[in-house]
Formats: structure tokens, C-alpha cells, sequence
């Protein structure tokens, strides 16, 4: 069975904000990935709430995306032409405040990143480039993008202790992780692209492509670096 792409950002502190859902989805087209059918709700618990394609229309009914604080949609790229599924959805603290916000975009194309012939490189930056995009929009206090469960392997324990359990393919670190580890930590560290973030959070990605799951010499130089055994997927699920 093929493994789906995943980008994953977590504890996202502007979504749920006024308008957070609408800026999410004018960036999107902004940077060429046009929203289809967009969904509130889930057969699984509920009846539907709300599903249509998008369009103004539709762009003007999303409160009740609010209310659930919940929304499925899904894009095509006019760059690679890939499809991605997104998901968002937060929490709300005592004063009702959003919490525990996460978005998720993933890519069931898999030949595309790890076939020859569709030049996964090439597909693998372009997913970055927007994962960067979104960075800057919602700012998480981290992200991931690797080809392995939608879950990942980072748990809301390590987002709030600021841990770093297990290093994926691509690792968004907000400005609390660069204070918390220093800069030139990141900076440092064993890889193919390290990248300051405009909110002073870094990027780093071990390889050009999402193509297997690295060579092994730096799978071993990001472990004993990190001092972590769990590194790219089927490596290692973290604890805790």
C-alpha cells in the first residue's frame, strides 16, 4: 500500500481567529492551488452541515465552519498539478478561546514524490514551498512533512515541553524551539536546507526528495546529532 504525503502543522496560534479560515483559503489561490468541494461535518458522527464547491457564495457561508470548528476541502495545483485533501480543526479553552488548532494537507499522489519519471524533486520543493506559505499564515508552534501515517509521531506532550521526539523529512520550528535550542543549533545540524522563517522560526529538511526514507549515513548523523532513534518514517514511534 502506498503512503500518502502528509503535511502537518500543530498548535497553529491564528486559526479560529476571525477570518483565519478565509485567509487560509485566499492564500491558497493566491499561490495557485484552487479549492473544489468543500466539506463541514462528517458522516462518520453527523450529517453533513455544509458541502459545496467553493465560491464566493460559499466563501460567505463559512461560519458554520466556525461553529464546528471544522473544515475539509480539497485542492489541485496548477504548478504539479497534484490534488491535496486538507483538514483543519481547533479546540476551544475555557474563555473560549481556539486551542489545539491543526492543519493537515495531504497528497495521495505518491508517484508523484517517489517516481522517477514525475521528477519527485521537483513535486517535493513545490509541496515545501507551500508548506513555508502556510507557515507564515497560521504559525504553528511546529510542523512536519514526510510520506508516513496522518498522525505523525509528535504528540501534544512534546508540543507543549518544546520536545523534538522524532525528526520527519521536513521539520517547521516556530521561534519558541530556535529559543528554547538556539539557532545555530538548527543551523548545525546534518541536512539538505536550513532556512530562517519570517517569524524568526526555522525550516529544516533533511533531503531534496521524500523518495524512500534517506540515505543511511545521514539517518545516522540526524540521530546521533538529535540523540534520538526515531528519524524519518518506520523508524521508531515515539513514547508518551
Amino acid at each position: 500500500m502506498s503512503i500518502p504525503a502528509n503535511l502537518k502543522f500543530l498548535d497553529c496560534r491564528t486559526i479560529g481567529e476571525s477570518d483565519s479560515l478565509e485567509g487560509i483559503l485566499d492564500e491558497l489561490q493566491r499561490i495557485g492551488l484552487n479549492p473544489g468541494l468543500i466539506e463541514v461535518g462528517s458522516l462518520a458522527f453527523e450529517r453533513f452541515a455544509f458541502w459545496r464547491y467553493y465560491d464566493d457564495k460559499a466563501k460567505g457561508e463559512l461560519g458554520i465552519a466556525y461553529d464546528k470548528r471544522q473544515l475539509t476541502f480539497r485542492t489541485t495545483d496548477s504548478k504539479s498539478y497534484t490534488t491535496l485533501t486538507f483538514d483543519i480543526g481547533w479546540s476551544l479553552d475555557d474563555a473560549g478561546v481556539p486551542t489545539r488548532a491543526t492543519l493537515q494537507a495531504t497528497a495521495f499522489q505518491t508517484t508523484m514524490f517517489t517516481q522517477r519519471e514525475h521528477d519527485p524533486e521537483l513535486h517535493a520543493q513545490r509541496f515545501v514551498d507551500i508548506g513555508v506559505q502556510l507557515y507564515q499564515l497560521v504559525h504553528p508552534t511546529f510542523g512536519w512533512m514526510e510520506r508516513c501515517r496522518p498522525s505523525g509521531y509528535t504528540k501534544w506532550s512534546h508540543i507543549d515541553n518544546l520536545e523534538i521526539p522524532h525528526i520527519y523529512w521536513a521539520n517547521f520550528f516556530a521561534p519558541t524551539y530556535v529559543n528554547k535550542y538556539s539557532r545555530e543549533y538548527f543551523l548545525s545540524a546534518p541536512g539538505w536546507r536550513k532556512e530562517s522563517l519570517s517569524d524568526g522560526g526555522l525550516l529544516y529538511v533533511l533531503s531534496a526528495d521524500l523518495a524512500g526514507t534517506g540515505a543511511e549515513s545521514l539517518i545516522e548523523q540526524v540521530k546521533h546529532y538529535f540523540g534520538t532513534e526515531s528519524v524519518r518514517r518506520g523508524m521508531v514511534n515515539p513514547k508518551n
